[in-house]
């Protein structure tokens, strides 16, 4: 599945019509919303750097979240994932 997700974040990079609100992509567009779900469902940080793209951490939560990104061209793509992913 992070095929997948590497595929749709291609897409997404590639497309200037996806509405960037505070340098955010809008989770209004069917492939961002998409990306979010792939991001948390199937995460592989390892891959998705070496397919070229920035992931940074963001926040941790008190409550064992963290809220990251992942840098695109015209934005970022921000999700939560569970602490324990990292463990």
């Amino acid at each position: 599945m992070t095929d997948v997700l590497i595929s749709i974040l291609k897409m997404i990079d590639a497309d200037d019509s996806i509405l960037v609100v505070n340098d955010e992509y809008s989770v209004t567009h069917p492939l961002v919303n998409a990306a979010k779900y792939l991001t948390v469902q199937y995460f592989d940080l390892d891959r998705l750097i070496k397919a070229g793209f920035h992931v940074f951490p963001n926040t941790l939560q008190k409550s064992g979240w963290i809220q990251e990104y992942i840098l695109l061209r015209r934005g970022k793509i921000t999700y939560n994932i569970f602490f324990s992913r990292y463990v």
